[in-house]
């Protein structure tokens, strides 16, 4: 979870290990591209999280609705991995990389710890959930409560994650064996 504005995080979690994966591979002269095209993530930030739910939870709106809140318009995964490629180092992925090579790779505890990136973190770059946002898209129509548009995160996610990268306590502990 993360600030929209501020990019703050309580843990380098979810986007924040391909921050680390991007940091520490900035030198390479070129960052391929991967995962699958199709592929889409639903980024929140917790600031739209904690608003709508206590719009929704004291709002005079039908009882016993689920709601899903999420991002009505998200990105897909290579869109986003080209973002954070570009504002964190300035450079677009280019080419491809198969994922199994870079599961092959992060299966040696070493690596991980290196990269400060877990194995299973590689599944968002394949993943194909999809929510039903109905109930809080019409339940926070009028009231001005939506998800930004994560493009106009990302500065603020790096900018809080380069002031931070060497602090330990924001990272997540790397699993010694997998």
């Amino acid at each position: 979870m993360f600030h929209s504005k501020t990019g703050d995080t309580v843990k380098f979690d979810g986007p924040y290990l391909f921050l680390n994966f991007i940091d520490r591979l900035r030198w390479l002269p070129f960052f391929p591209k991967m995962g699958k095209k199709e592929a889409v993530i639903n980024l929140v930030p917790i600031d739209y999280i904690v608003e709508a739910t206590l719009y929704l939870r004291h709002a005079k709106v039908d009882e016993g609705k689920m709601y899903h809140l999420t991002d009505l318009n998200p990105y897909k995964v290579l869109d986003i991995y080209e973002m954070f490629v570009k504002e964190m180092i300035g450079k677009r992925p280019k080419g491809r990389i198969p994922l199994f090579i870079v599961r092959l790779f992060l299966s040696f505890s070493a690596i991980r710890k290196h990269y400060r990136i877990e194995k299973d973190t590689l599944d968002y770059l394949v993943w194909m959930g999809k929510f039903d946002a109905t109930n809080a898209e019409r339940d926070l129509q009028e009231t001005g409560i939506k998800c930004p548009d994560l493009r106009e995160q990302i500065p603020s996610m790096i900018r809080f994650y380069l002031a931070n990268k060497d602090e330990e306590r924001y990272h997540s502990h790397i699993q010694k064996f997998y």
